[in-house]
C-alpha cells in the first residue's frame, strides 16, 4: 500500500492531551489499512513551545522517530532530549509528554501500536 502526502487527512489538535499551543496531525495511515495493528500511525508537527501533555498508554505501545527539530520528553519521569534519528518507545502504562522547547519547529513520526 502506498500513502501520498496529498492523500492524507491532517488535522489541528489544540492542547493535545492537556498540552500547550496546536500540534498538526497528518494521519499516515488508518486502523484499516495498518491492518488493526496501529491505532495511529501520524506526522506530527509541533510549533515552537507546543506540547502533549503527560499521558499513558495501556495496553498499546507509542513509538516516536523525530525527524527534525528537538524533543523534549518525559518517560517515567526522566526527561530526555531527542533529537533528529532518536526514537523513544513507551507503553503498557508508562507515562509519557513531548515538548517543542526548541528554536524550530519539531516534526516528529508517532505510531500508536493496539
Amino acid at each position: 500500500m502506498v500513502g501520498r502526502t496529498e492523500d492524507r487527512r491532517v488535522e489541528q489538535r489544540a492542547n493535545m492531551r492537556g498540552g500547550n499551543g496546536s500540534v498538526e496531525v497528518a494521519h499516515l495511515f488508518d486502523e484499516t489499512q495498518s491492518l488493526g495493528k496501529t491505532r495511529m500511525t501520524a506526522q506530527l508537527t509541533f510549533p515552537v513551545g507546543a506540547s502533549i501533555g503527560s499521558h499513558t498508554h495501556d495496553p498499546e505501545a507509542e513509538l516516536f522517530i523525530v525527524v527534525s527539530g528537538e524533543a523534549t520528553v518525559t518517560d517515567n519521569g526522566e526527561v530526555h532530549t531527542l533529537r533528529p534519528g532518536d526514537v523513544m518507545f513507551t507503553g503498557g502504562g508508562g507515562e509519557h509528554s513531548v515538548e517543542n522547547r526548541g528554536l524550530e519547529t519539531l516534526v516528529l513520526y508517532a505510531v500508536i501500536f493496539n
